[in-house]
């Protein structure tokens, strides 16, 4: 039985076949709830009798009512009844003492008639009965909520449910149809693979492993390894080109005094520096002859650059190869989208105008917060760069935007 059949008007709240229908908790709407119910059943023979006998919750709850009033009302006399005695026996025999003589009372008179006070909310009495019917009526009306909802969310879960088995199905009808046939491989792939096959044996039983496979067939060598573990064949360790052993390598040969490498070396003596005048010489000669030798047409362009021509001193022709390959390159940036360089202006002026600043009383934030620049950069500006390479080299030169809103400060208060 679902939630939502406990909800209906004629489930049977208050009795033992409600527990037994699934009202187990305290949310049941009866005066005595279900589980209330059948414990007393179980364990009160009482109650159980008038049960079997077929008479009402409502008339049971109300004879407990009236059986506990009475058993209350006989407490009280019995309490009375006891202090009377305690009184009676604690009381002195002595004669009791002459009354004074009665004054008399003055005459009362008519009193207008009072309405009488209304009892406190506290002591006025309710009836169960009635209370029971008003929380009955309001459980009924939240009854008919829950039981809304619950039907709808229900219809969601068969849904659901019904939607789930069809999706079964259908994964079923695609299993039970069995995976669809690959096309067949053209026939030229096909004759490629076995010739493939047939020469990973070959090379795998003289030896050679998967790499040098690979090289020998002009395959990758993870598709040589995937072929021989389709072929199943165990790997081959690299194995050796050639069994003749190594001879040992010479000594390197260090060339002595009178030489360019013992000058670089660090040697300093009258012979290094002359052998190394005299290489430096040659270098230059060929540098020349290297630069001579490139067509008239190519020096002053970014081609006589590639060809050999670096020097702007060397390059006959104006602007040198060195220039036109730059301005290549900055043409080639400009069109890829590569903006140029904020242009530059030397820093002393900038620097000297901060200095100022700062001894009329303006702190380095103060000025990168007027300037919109960093503080960093105010710092690397007055005490130079703070990287271990570079550390202490001042800037010579500020990009022209930066210097035009430092120049614009002035001091204030």
């Amino acid at each position: 039985m679902g939630a939502a059949d406990r909800l209906e008007d004629g489930f049977p709240h208050g009795t033992v076949d409600g527990y037994r229908g699934g009202c187990r908790d305290g949310n049941c709407p009866a005066p005595m709830a279900c589980r209330d119910v059948y414990r007393r059943y179980s364990g009160d023979f009482g109650f159980r009798r008038l049960v079997d006998a077929g008479i009402p919750l409502e008339e049971i709850l109300r004879r407990d009512e009236a059986e506990r009033a009475g058993i209350e009302q006989r407490d009280k006399a019995a309490a009375r009844a006891a202090r009377k005695g305690d009184a009676a026996a604690t009381s002195t025999k002595a004669p009791a003492a002459p009354r004074p003589p009665a004054t008399p009372k003055p005459e009362k008179r008519p009193a207008a008639a009072i309405a009488p006070k209304p009892a406190p909310a506290s002591t006025v009495e309710v009836d169960p009965l009635e209370q029971w019917q008003q929380e009955r009526d309001a459980w009924r009306a939240r009854r008919k909520e829950l039981y809304a909802v619950l039907r709808a969310a229900e219809r969601a879960i068969e849904e659901a449910t019904a939607q789930r088995d069809r999706a079964q199905t259908a994964f079923d009808e695609f299993v039970a149809a069995g995976e669809p046939q690959k096309p067949e491989q053209p026939k030229r792939r096909q004759r490629q693979r076995e010739e493939i096959e047939a020469g990973i044996r070959r090379l795998h039983a003289e030896g050679f492993s998967d790499a040098e496979a690979a090289d020998e067939l002009g395959i990758t060598r993870p598709y040589a390894g995937i072929v021989r573990r389709d072929l199943q064949l165990p790997a081959n360790v690299k194995r050796r080109t050639s069994s003749v052993p190594r001879e040992p390598r010479a000594p390197r040969q260090v060339l002595g005094h009178g030489t360019n490498a013992s000058y670089a070396r660090g040697c300093r003596c009258d012979a290094c520096k002359e052998a190394a005048r005299a290489y430096h010489r040659d270098w230059m000669a060929n540098r020349r002859q290297t630069t001579d030798g490139i067509p008239a047409e190519h020096h002053g362009t970014a081609y006589g650059y590639q060809l050999g021509c670096r020097s702007r001193k060397l390059c006959p022709s104006t602007p040198s190869c060195a220039d036109a390959s730059l301005a290549e390159e900055r043409r080639r940036r400009r069109e890829a989208g590569i903006p140029a360089a904020a242009t530059r202006v030397p820093a002393e002026p900038v620097r000297l105008h901060v200095r100022a600043l700062m001894a009329a009383g303006m702190t380095m934030d103060a000025i990168a917060a007027g300037a919109d620049v960093h503080r960093s950069r105010i710092g690397d500006l007055i005490y130079g760069r703070s990287d271990p390479g570079r550390k202490g080299e001042l800037a010579a030169e500020i990009e022209a935007e930066k210097a035009t809103r430092i120049l614009a400060l002035e001091v204030t208060a």
